[in-house]
């Protein structure tokens, strides 16, 4: 019985795998974008966002980023503990108050490079940005979005209610429940 193996390291093997694979999805291929003709859902485990084409006011392509005055405690795609300078041209996941034309807004970044092309969708609820290290995979999306998106008029704008609140709790409740339970099974 030299090779048998215990059920607890079954579990601490199927749980390093888990993170494993958990890291790699959050740092290469989050968010999932997929683009209906009434919504746009951003499908990511710690920013979903799902945006309503009555709500959408306009998509644009812009060049870069816009310059973030402030990011807050979402998670960064490069993690500086320094607080950011205003004008802080720096790549951002998360929330987080952008400069625009229009002044400072509240805005969700899916930002992956902040040098390269990105994509503003201004909603009733704030802007949402989201780009990648490619380009061409960018402007892809762009036209994806402006071909099926159905956008409504100036007048019949609504504003939605995030409804990702419970969700995220219930992620973060069962997520760290299995943690607790596996470290009480371990022990």
């Amino acid at each position: 019985m030299l090779l048998s193996l215990n059920v607890y390291y079954i579990w601490a093997i199927v749980l390093i795998v888990f993170l494993i694979n958990f890291i790699i999805y959050a740092r290469f291929g989050s968010p999932i974008v997929i683009v209906t003709a009434k919504k746009i859902h951003f499908i990511d485990f710690l920013i979903p966002e799902k945006v309503m084409g009555d709500s959408i006011k306009s998509i644009k392509l812009l060049d870069c980023m816009p310059a973030i005055k402030y990011a807050h405690a979402g998670y960064s795609h490069r993690y500086d503990p320094r607080v950011p300078k205003a004008g802080q041209k720096v790549e951002c996941k998360g929330v987080c108050e952008v400069f625009t034309d229009d002044g400072i807004k509240q805005a969700i970044s899916y930002s992956r490079s902040y040098k390269k092309c990105c994509i503003e969708i201004a909603t009733t609820n704030g802007n949402i940005y989201i780009n990648y290290k490619n380009e061409e995979r960018t402007k892809r999306l762009y036209e994806k979005i402006v071909s099926k998106v159905i956008m409504v008029g100036e007048d019949e704008l609504k504003t939605h209610d995030d409804n990702y609140g419970w969700l995220k709790l219930l992620f973060y409740t069962l997520f760290f429940g299995i943690l607790f339970l596996l470290a009480l099974i371990i022990d």
